[in-house]
């Protein structure tokens, strides 16, 4: 999602879906340029034999990624935004994110834990009561 401006006058309010259940999770309001993007593994689905999969392919192993349900990365660049949150799908580090440059995003875990950076944790509003961890 490509961001501009405001709304009439007041910032962008931006909900981040819940991976598990209708609603969300979080929501941050913001004005200016920004690129809000998302990767999950709730959306697209596919059946592979018995099992149900998702879209999400860790080169690594040639499987659908596992441990991550959720990543959203905010950034100025679209294409950075884009990529960082299908690899933070597939890797879920910070060490990840500092190489990409990325500064503010969240990685919701399959386990329901929020990981997010300091910076969009001073954006953000956490709608839910799952544990969060807010790392550099």
């Amino acid at each position: 999602m490509a961001l501009a401006g405001n709304r009439f006058g007041r910032p962008w309010r931006i909900g981040i879906r819940n991976p598990f259940a209708p609603g969300i999770v979080a929501s941050l309001e913001i004005e200016g340029r920004h690129n809000l993007f998302t990767s999950g593994n709730y959306e697209r689905r596919y059946r592979r034999g018995e099992l149900s999969a998702h879209h999400i392919i860790d080169p690594r192993s040639g499987k659908p990624s596992a441990g991550q349900s959720s990543a959203t990365v905010l950034s100025s660049d679209p294409v950075r935004a884009d990529v960082a949150a299908t690899a933070l799908m597939i890797e879920g580090s910070q060490d990840l994110a500092s190489s990409l440059q990325i500064e503010d995003f969240i990685v919701i875990s399959e386990a329901r834990e929020i990981v997010l950076s300091r910076s969009l944790a001073n954006k953000i509003k956490i709608a839910v009561s799952w544990p969060a961890t807010i790392i550099n």
